[in-house]
């Protein structure tokens, strides 16, 4: 057997993707690639805060039982009176998941959710993670 091919980069727009192309297999295989972000990037104690998760088939299959798992962190909460947006599937704020179910080559799902800060002071930092868990993902590492 000779030497492995060079894995060869793509850029997605959202993510860098790395294909490792070996004869017959040609990434036939679904990629969920996320993009989080947060608007404003440095909120004050009771200013509207909105989280935004894209994801993203770059894969050449369908993306089946498509799941993204995004528990809010502690230090903030959907709003009395407000309520997050899901493009397509279902989200549930207590357990994070959000359920896409299948997702095409090339769709796009978008996951929107107003927050605020909970305590009067606003804390050093607040980590908000984002995580895919699709069967068969070609990519883990942009999940």
């Amino acid at each position: 057997m000779g030497p492995l091919p060079v894995p060869r980069c793509f850029y997605s727009g959202l993510a860098a993707i790395s294909l490792l192309l070996l004869p017959g297999l040609v990434g036939a295989a679904p990629d969920v690639a996320l993009q989080v972000s947060v608007s404003p990037e440095v909120p004050v104690a009771g200013q509207p805060v909105e989280i935004r998760v894209v994801a993203t088939n770059v894969g050449t299959t369908d993306a089946t039982d498509a799941v993204i798992l995004d528990r809010l962190p502690t230090e903030v909460a959907i709003p009395a009176g407000m309520t997050h947006f899901a493009s397509t599937g279902t989200y549930s704020p207590a357990t994070g998941e959000w359920r896409i179910g299948t997702l095409a080559p090339s769709a796009i799902a978008s996951l929107t959710i107003p927050v605020t800060l909970v305590g009067a002071t606003q804390p050093a930092c607040i980590v908000n993670v984002a995580r895919a868990t699709t069967p068969g993902d070609l990519n883990p590492a942009n999940d």
